[in-house]
């Protein structure tokens, strides 16, 4: 005598169903963790620590702005001079 082998097509199909929903919300979480590591560790990286290039930059940027040079032709003068000349320039009179 023979056993028959009866697949239960309703138990496998809810099985089926609730294993897909699960690792759908195991890979998203696993993707939730990343996306906030990666945030972190650029945030360390870049914006915590600047580059040395870019602070020489803006120390070059405010020093060209607070002081007085000429360059040829151009004369430069700090930008609080230069926003009094403007103000003066444009008073009603």
């Amino acid at each position: 005598m023979a056993l028959e082998d009866k697949v239960e097509t309703g138990t496998l199909g809810w099985i089926t169903v609730i294993g897909s929903v699960i690792l759908l919300l195991v890979i998203l979480a696993v993707e939730t963790i990343f996306a906030i590591a990666d945030r972190s560790m650029t945030q360390r990286r870049v914006l915590d620590n600047p580059n040395t290039e870019i602070r020489e930059y803006k120390a070059a940027q405010a020093a060209s702005i607070s002081g007085y040079a000429k360059d040829g032709d151009n004369v430069r003068i700090p930008i609080e001079r230069a926003m009094e000349l403007v103000v003066e320039e444009h008073k009603p009179k």
